[in-house]
């Protein structure tokens, strides 16, 4: 029986998978292996004991925030290394558990298309077939979406890609400032995405933000899996707004959102040179350009102009840096 272990975290996930497969092991396996993303997809695979592609992933010094791994029980092929899942095509890595019924006519039809086959098993035609929709301009998830519609059998899949999506952390610190803009209840949030950043898949931004947006103002751990719960609870609307236009910057991420009293408050963000630093652009429609942190001080005094000197020299007496703010 084969098994199947993901993980996506902020440290390298790697022990997280070798333990996820050792927890496996009673199912029982004649191969494993795992791939992880870390700006590059990097695949480890062996025949045998777990053990064996610990050491492997150790010798390569195999690291990523985003994996996933494999334990394999050979129907389809042979006990090998080339069957071994993960399997790859073109920097997307899938593994799978059960059958795939139609394969024979799926790897014809990509065969068909250009793509070539390394293994014996049913399992390689979904990374070829996800990665030929996503060479036609679909994002990850609407290809592995289009892909299972024309799997037949039954089946699990986890499916990554070595594309890195920049932004993301961005995001997540534009929705913790958000939340500190917000002195009473959100009812509505815009994740606004402009640039070059849309040629990315950005549906995880809204994730992202709802994940800042509650990370300081919940009692429990905030994931991109209870994110999405916890608006729902709270009866917050969530958009996503894609345009390709950005006239100042060549990427801005903009959180717009509507509060119970009926005012509206947003913070703005860009990632800017080869280094993709991170910089907030805008607090409330107001044009700045500052390093992001998690924590800024944002002040609005339009009847007292001196206030600013005020605080800065409160500030001083304290030994903190307001450089920048």
């Amino acid at each position: 029986m084969c098994g199947i272990v993901g993980a996506v975290a902020r440290r390298n996930v790697v022990p997280i998978l070798m333990e996820g497969l050792r927890r496996l092991e009673y199912r029982g396996y004649d191969s494993a292996g795992l791939a992880v993303v870390n700006g590059k997809l990097h695949r480890v695979r062996s025949t045998g004991r777990v053990s064996a592609l610990g050491r492997l992933v150790d010798e390569q010094r195999v690291n990523g925030t985003i994996g996933i791994a494999h334990t394999r029980w050979a129907t389809h092929g042979r006990p090998t290394e080339m069957n071994a899942h993960p399997h790859v095509s073109g920097g997307i890595s899938v593994v799978h558990n059960g059958i795939i019924e139609n394969h024979e006519e799926m790897r014809a039809r990509l065969r068909d298309k250009g793509y070539e086959f390394a293994s014996e098993t049913d399992s390689e035609v979904i990374a070829h077939l996800v990665h030929s929709y996503k060479r036609d301009g679909l994002g990850l998830m609407e290809s592995v979406r289009r892909a299972a519609c024309e799997l037949q059998g039954a089946y699990a899949i986890a499916v990554i890609a070595e594309e890195v999506r920049p932004g993301i952390p961005l995001v997540e610190k534009l929705g913790q400032l958000f939340a500190g803009l917000a002195d009473t209840a959100i009812t509505s949030l815009d994740v606004e995405v402009h640039g070059e950043l849309v040629d990315y898949d950005v549906s995880v931004f809204k994730l992202a933000a709802l994940k800042g947006v509650f990370t300081n103002v919940v009692s429990e751990t905030v994931s991109y899996v209870n994110a999405p719960l916890l608006a729902e609870q709270r009866g917050i609307d969530v958009r996503l707004i894609v345009d390709a236009d950005s006239p100042e910057y060549r990427n801005v991420i903009t959180l717009t959102g509507a509060l119970a009293d009926g005012r509206q408050i947003s913070v703005s963000g860009t990632l800017t040179g080869t280094k993709q630093i991170e910089k907030l652009v805008g607090v409330n429609g107001y044009e700045i350009e500052v390093p992001i942190a998690t924590t800024h001080i944002v002040m609005q005094y339009t009847d007292r102009p001196g206030i600013v000197a005020i605080y800065g020299r409160e500030f001083g007496e304290a030994g903190i840096n307001i450089a920048g703010m």
